[in-house]
């Protein structure tokens, strides 16, 4: 039996999945950073992509995923012990496959966009535990 052509499984337009916020007129987002995806960027960048209105993100995160991120970030049992950034880009990818996801794993040194191809952020998200230890 094949699917109805209306059913949701077909309705995956970026229109089909915005509309409920169309009303509220949200700023378009070209390019955003997210520097350090652990309990506060991982929600930051997941529903900036959510939200339907940002083209490209770029992930920054050198950690691994440990049994203690469980109970504060999307991350799931299965994704323990790989790259945060790497898996953020496969958990926005599950709901959100026309928004641009570069997963950089290492340390933040400041190199924001010379060497990707996006350009010049217009938001950069500064999630990091503790900056102060990276200046």
């Amino acid at each position: 039996m094949e699917p109805e052509e209306s059913s949701a499984i077909y309705n995956y337009s970026r229109d089909a999945r915005t509309n409920r916020q169309s009303s509220i007129n949200l700023k378009y987002i070209k390019t955003c950073y997210v520097i350090g995806v652990g309990g506060i960027g991982s929600w930051t960048a997941l529903n900036l992509a959510l939200s339907g209105q940002v083209s490209n993100i770029v992930l920054y995160d050198d950690d691994d995923i440990e049994v203690s991120n469980l109970n504060r970030t999307p991350f799931r049992i299965c994704d323990i012990g790989l790259n945060k950034a790497e898996q953020l880009k496969y958990l926005i990818h599950e709901r959100m496959l026309d928004i641009n996801v570069v997963s950089i794993p290492k340390k933040f040194d400041g190199t924001l966009y010379s060497d990707y191809m996006f350009d010049r952020p217009e938001l950069i998200m500064d999630c990091r535990d503790n900056i102060f230890d990276d200046i």
